[in-house]
């Protein structure tokens, strides 16, 4: 058993709700890290079995992860460039002073930045709903930050910001990208490092179609008028927003939702007869995920049990993101 990773490796992760109001967040990285004394990387694409929820009161409950999309993909793909660049000239003079933990780790939206890694949901040792979280002593889990550097400063001297990074949504604060921000939008960022795309596709140079003497010697001028007009003037234009990107501060601004759970107590005035719900299996890139109560009283009881896949990274089934 000892040679074995997946032998070795807690895979379920039972996780309560306190007062579930809100967004509420949980890193699966931070929570491996902890129920099995190992370091995962939150930069892995996680393949998460299953999640089952238990309620003792009727609701719904509305879950995001971070978007399965190439935008996303690249966009945190950048920022860790930029980030492992960034402190890579410091390490070459100093290489020393990588310490042995270090990693990539960024907030999910606007809402976690203000709310922080200290108010990420943790699993608990067994099922009990009311159970106390691990408890995290001197633990660290703490947000990257990427340096910019600002003219000025006390005395003259440069001065420089350190912002920290989430993936999805607006800047913090809202608005267009300043070096005295707090959090930047990671696809934000990358859409507006982005070329524009010609539009409209093809253009032409001539204010009329029958202007190119060598296509009318091909089609009777008759036809050629409407024929020209309806490749140029029809499907010219992408069939999605050309300044928008999913994710962005404007177009689909939030996560991605994947499930919304329905659990129906069907009138049952046990308190502790709980109704349950599946979401089935899907990929939570970097791990991060966010759920949402819609209907639910804050007093319920509800927690859930996280099942990861089995793999080779760690025991866990996981590829690299970042």
């Amino acid at each position: 058993m000892a040679s074995s990773k997946m032998a070795s490796t807690v895979r379920k992760l039972y996780v309560g709700f306190d007062n579930f109001t809100g967004s509420q967040y949980v890193d699966l990285a931070q929570c491996l890290s902890l129920v099995n004394r190992r370091f995962y990387r939150q930069g892995m694409n996680y393949a998460v079995e299953n999640i089952k929820f238990y309620a003792n009161k009727g609701g719904n409950i509305n879950c995001f992860k971070v978007p399965t999309t190439w935008v996303a993909d690249n966009a945190t793909s950048r920022a860790y460039f930029a980030w492992t660049q960034q402190r890579q000239e410091v390490l070459d003079e100093q290489p020393s002073m990588k310490s042995r933990w270090s990693d990539f780790k960024v907030f999910l939206d606007e809402d976690h930045v203000a709310l922080g890694f200290g108010a990420n949901l943790l699993p608990a040792l067994n099922t009990d709903p009311v159970v106390q979280a691990l408890l995290i002593g001197e633990t660290e889990w703490i947000p990257s930050e990427l340096v910019f550097p600002v003219d000025g400063g006390a005395g003259g001297t440069a001065a420089a910001n350190q912002q920290t990074m989430h993936i999805v949504g607006d800047n913090v604060p809202s608005g267009n990208f300043t070096t005295a921000k707090t959090s930047f939008s990671l696809i934000e960022a990358y859409a507006n490092s982005r070329r524009t795309q010609q539009d409209p596709d093809p253009s032409t140079t001539g204010t009329s179609t029958t202007q190119n003497p060598y296509a009318t010697l091909s089609l009777p001028d008759s036809t050629y008028q409407d024929v020209a007009e309806n490749l140029l003037d029809n499907n010219d234009r992408p069939p999605y927003p050309m300044d928008f990107y999913p994710g962005g501060e404007t177009n689909m601004a939030g996560p991605q939702v994947f499930d919304a759970a329905l659990l129906n107590n069907l009138g049952d005035t046990n308190p502790f007869t709980y109704s349950t719900y599946n979401t089935g299996p899907f990929i939570a890139p970097f791990g991060l995920l966010r759920f949402n109560p819609v209907t639910f009283d804050p007093d319920a009881e509800i927690f859930m049990k996280i099942t990861l896949a089995p793999g080779n990274y760690k025991g866990i089934l996981a590829e690299r993101g970042v």
